[in-house]
């Protein structure tokens, strides 16, 4: 039952992992017509957005054609990477193609990060435990992610500017990967 998931530490891995990683993309999804406004203008944030949407729909191809060449927990680190990367690229450039790309670059990620947890979690307990243990992960994850998204606002007022908040986002991706790598090795 719900208690068994609850006590299995792949659970807490995925669960963890996957928060931490839609937090982030939330977080940055939420903010990043303004964060790009000041660099681009307004029109050049819209398209700035349009791209990262763009991109999220060429990432899911790639995800889907990788999901059964490579494991999975190295598919999700590189999907946390590589949105961590764009988030980087939008926090350092400088100038317009740039930021273009980091909002491209983020944007490859968009589609995969909703993807993996399914696919994570049924490799992890198949098709009996999916449903369970999938409920019990998105009410994490959507916690989470309001979460992230009213702390990227509180830092930004704090902060006058998005650098603090974009940097943190990129630190969940980090913090992703080392989670969904982590395995517990066996006592000796």
């Amino acid at each position: 039952g719900m208690r068994d998931f609850l006590a299995a530490p792949a659970f807490w891995r995925i669960a963890s992992a996957s928060t931490l990683s839609l937090a982030a993309q939330v977080g940055f999804l939420m903010h990043q017509l303004p964060a790009l406004e000041a660099g681009l203008g307004l029109s050049g944030a819209a398209l700035a957005v349009s791209l990262t949407a763009g991109s999220a729909v060429a990432g899911r191809f790639v995800l889907g054609g990788l999901s059964h060449r490579m494991p999975l927990p190295i598919l999700a680190s590189g999907c946390y990477l590589v949105q961590g990367a764009g988030l980087v690229l939008l926090l350092l450039g400088q100038g317009a193609p740039a930021l273009y790309a980091g909002a491209v670059l983020a944007g490859l990620s968009v589609g995969c990060i909703v993807m993996l947890p399914p696919l994570l979690l049924s490799q992890a307990f198949g098709a009996n435990g999916y449903g369970t243990a999938y409920g019990l992960t998105n009410a994490i994850m959507f916690l989470g992610a309001s979460t992230a998204t009213a702390a990227v606002g509180a830092l930004y007022d704090i902060s006058g500017d998005f650098q603090m908040p974009f940097a943190l986002l990129a630190l969940m991706h980090l913090a992703a990967v080392a989670v969904i790598m982590w395995r517990r090795r066996p006592a000796v």
